[in-house]
C-alpha cells in the first residue's frame, strides 16, 4: 500500500468520534432568486434537529451574521443511519454577492449536546467571471476526484489549491478574511503547500490562455474506513502582475463506497 494510503488510513482512524456527517452543496455558485441545496450524509449513527437540515445562514464565515430566513421549520429529531441522507434547501433572496455558509447541527447520541458542521456557497450576480472550481468526477473509494478552474480574468496566472476534511474553522486570506473553506486540518497539511506526491494531482500550477486549469484533484485511496467521509476543496488564483489571490468558491464532497 503507498504510503499516501497509510497516512488517510491513520487519519481516518484518528478523526474523534463526534465526527459525524459530511456534506454536499448544490449549487456550489448560485445567484439571488435560485435556489441551492444543502444534501448530508451520515458517517455514524446521527440525529439532526428537523429534517429541514440546516438551522441557519450565515455571511462571510461560519461566525459570521445570520441571513433572515422567512421560513418555518418543525422542530422534528430526524435519526440518520451511517450512509443515510437528508436534503434540505433555501431560496437564495436579494442577498449582496460573497460566500455564505450552512449551519448544520447534529447530535449522536440522541441526548448529546449539539454540535455544528459548516459548508460554504458563493452568491453571486448573473453572468459573473470571477473564477469558479468545478467538479468533474464524483468522490468515489478507489477513484480520482478531478476539478477545474474557470478564471476568464486570469490567463496565465499561477494558482495553488488545498483540501481539508472540514470548514468549521476556515483559513482566511487576512485579518478580516476573506475566508477560504478550509480547516487547518491534517488532510491540509498534506495538501498544502506542498501537495503530498501521489495523493494530490495539480494542487499547484498555472492558467492556460484561457483562464483554465484542469485535472486538479486527489486519489480517493481505496479504503472502507473512508466510506461517506468529507473532503473539501478551495483554490486562489493570483494576478500574475501583483500576486492578489482571488478565491473561487469552495466545494464540499462525500466519499462514496
Amino acid at each position: 500500500m503507498r504510503l499516501s494510503c497509510l497516512l488517510v488510513l491513520v487519519l481516518a482512524s484518528s478523526v474523534p468520534a463526534q465526527f459525524g456527517l459530511s456534506g454536499v452543496v448544490s449549487p456550489a455558485v448560485v445567484s439571488p432568486g435560485q435556489t441551492v441545496s444543502i444534501t448530508v450524509t451520515a458517517i455514524q449513527q446521527i440525529s439532526l434537529p428537523s429534517p429541514c437540515v440546516w438551522q441557519m445562514v450565515r455571511a462571510n464565515s461560519p461566525t459570521g451574521p445570520t441571513v433572515p430566513q422567512f421560513i418555518f421549520c418543525i422542530t422534528v429529531i430526524t435519526p440518520l443511519a451511517p450512509g443515510q441522507s437528508q436534503t434540505g434547501t433555501w431560496s437564495v433572496g436579494n442577498v449582496a454577492p460573497g460566500t455564505y455558509w450552512f449551519q448544520v447541527g447534529w447530535f449522536s447520541p440522541l441526548g448529546a449536546s449539539l454540535q455544528n458542521e459548516f459548508f460554504c456557497f458563493e452568491v453571486r450576480a448573473p453572468g459573473s467571471q470571477d473564477p469558479t472550481l468545478t467538479a468533474t468526477t464524483v468522490a468515489r473509494l478507489g477513484q480520482t476526484l478531478s476539478m477545474d478552474v474557470a478564471a476568464p480574468l486570469l490567463p496565465g496566472a499561477p494558482y495553488i489549491g488545498a483540501m481539508s476534511l472540514t470548514s468549521n474553522n476556515p483559513i482566511p486570506l487576512g485579518a478580516n478574511g476573506p475566508w477560504t473553506c478550509i480547516d487547518n486540518d491534517l488532510v491540509f497539511q498534506l495538501s498544502f503547500p506542498a501537495p503530498l506526491p501521489g495523493l494530490f494531482l495539480n494542487l499547484v500550477g498555472t492558467t492556460d490562455a484561457n483562464g483554465n486549469a484542469t485535472g486538479i484533484g486527489i486519489n480517493v485511496p481505496n479504503l472502507p474506513a473512508l466510506t461517506w467521509f468529507p473532503l473539501k476543496a478551495h483554490v486562489a488564483v493570483l494576478s500574475p502582475m501583483t500576486l492578489t489571490p482571488t478565491l473561487t468558491n469552495g466545494l464540499a464532497f462525500t466519499i462514496q463506497p
